[in-house]
């Protein structure tokens, strides 16, 4: 099953079946964007969604660092 849009993308997200499916927030290939996050308390949509903004506002090509 191919859910991904794109070879690539900044978000790896995982299908049930275990393939990566790579997500770019903003992509020119869809003519919407709406994201819903629903789980548990604690269990990571607040990092997924800085993620996804993260990802919106960096221009293509762009490495984000971290450093511990």
């Amino acid at each position: 099953m191919d859910s991904s849009l794109d070879e690539y993308g900044p978000i790896l997200f995982r299908h049930e079946s275990g393939k990566m499916c790579p997500f770019t927030p903003n992509n020119p290939k869809q003519d919407y964007g709406y994201n819903l996050y629903i789980a548990r308390p604690r269990q990571g949509k607040s990092v997924l969604m800085n993620a996804s903004t993260i990802a919106s506002t960096m221009p293509e090509g762009c490495l984000l660092y971290t450093s511990d």
